[in-house]
């Protein structure tokens, strides 16, 4: 059954569900993050930051400087945290009750990606400054990892702590294992690299690109499967919880599901305007 949830008043840069898929929540350029239950009912409204004068409002979307709309929200897989990641350059790890915790202070760039750590002890934040950040909680700066050429747009924790993957407009996929150096890197035909997923078993990585294809890896590297079937760039790919379907969304309008061997099982239409985002619950 279809369900609709209104309220943002510009464009949804993310949405995710909490581990337990009892909350939803919601990022946009309204610089607004909301939380749902999983009926739809609102249950929280809270802003990433504010205008100059803090009596102000962003009643309107005209009102909201440029540089401060939400570009990415993650849940913590304990549960208990959000955070939040901006064009203003910080990232903002909430309570689920819209108490802010801590504020991380970047680089003057903007945060594309957030990913805890399967601990909830750290966060990794990837920039248009080229970098991924790896963070503890309270805001201290543990590592930058480099490498990149172009704007970092997500960045993965593995769900076993093992390493980072990162995607990059370079066209490049990095993993960096955090219990040694041996950092290598995937080219993907120079198209830009918009999402990566890992699925649930930690052992295939799955790429959506602007070349219009999605990419299948295996942890090692190689290139298992290139599914094929999206009229424009796809925006986002995720696994099912039971590792055995894709879903991907696209400018085209359009979200696909497909399974492992590259067969497109299904397509959802009913959008108007690009899917910027998909999740598993």
């Amino acid at each position: 059954m279809k369900k609709v949830l209104a309220g943002h008043q510009s464009v949804i840069n993310k949405v995710t569900f909490s581990p337990d898929g009892n909350i939803l929540a919601s990022g946009s350029w309204d610089n607004i993050i909301k939380l749902w239950d999983k009926d739809g009912k609102l249950l929280k409204t809270f802003q990433h930051s504010y205008p100059k004068n803090k009596t102000e409002s962003y009643a309107n979307y005209d009102e909201v400087p440029v540089l401060r709309g939400v570009l990415d929200i993650t849940f913590s897989p304990d549960g208990k945290m959000l955070a939040s990641a901006s064009e203003d350059g910080t990232i903002k790890i909430w309570q689920l009750d819209g108490k802010l915790i801590s504020t991380i202070s970047g680089p003057n760039n903007k945060i594309r990606s957030t990913s805890f750590s399967p601990d909830s002890q750290m966060i990794a934040s990837a920039s248009s400054d080229n970098t991924i950040k790896v963070w503890k909680n309270n805001g201290e700066l543990v590592s930058v990892l480099t490498g990149h050429s172009g704007a970092v747009n997500r960045v993965k924790f593995s769900p076993d702590g093992q390493m980072i993957i990162s995607a990059s407009n370079d066209g490049s996929i990095r993993f960096w294992p955090l219990s040694s150096n041996s950092i290598f890197t995937l080219g993907a035909d120079n198209a830009k690299i918009n999402s990566i997923s890992f699925s649930p078993n930690n052992q295939i990585i799955a790429s959506a690109s602007t070349d219009r294809t999605i990419k299948l890896w295996n942890r090692n590297g190689t290139l298992l499967n290139t599914l094929i079937g999206h009229s424009d760039s796809v925006n986002e790919v995720v696994f099912s919880p039971n590792n055995q379907i894709i879903a991907s969304a696209s400018t085209d309008l359009t979200i696909k599901l497909w399974n492992r061997n590259g067969t497109l099982l299904n397509t959802l239409i009913g959008h108007s305007d690009s899917v910027n985002e998909v999740v598993n619950s």
